[in-house]
């Protein structure tokens, strides 16, 4: 009786295992990274802007309640 090897496909001498990416999903998956780094960074700016104009915002009110 032959022994069973679940990995192995007859025929071709090389193991059936394979790892790694394929072409096509390398390029799904830098399409995915772009559109959605495309959509973050505007929002990131809008963030940061917003952040600075709080801080300064708060600066001023500090400066105000100071001076009192």
């Amino acid at each position: 009786m032959l022994p069973i090897h679940p990995y192995r496909i007859h025929g071709t001498g090389s193991c059936g295992l394979q790892s790694g990416f394929n072409i096509i999903e390398l390029m799904v998956t830098m399409a995915i990274i772009t559109i959605v780094t495309t959509i973050a960074i505007p929002s990131f700016m809008n963030m940061s802007r917003d952040n600075r104009l709080a801080m300064r915002h708060n600066d001023f009110l500090g400066t105000l309640n100071l001076a009192r």
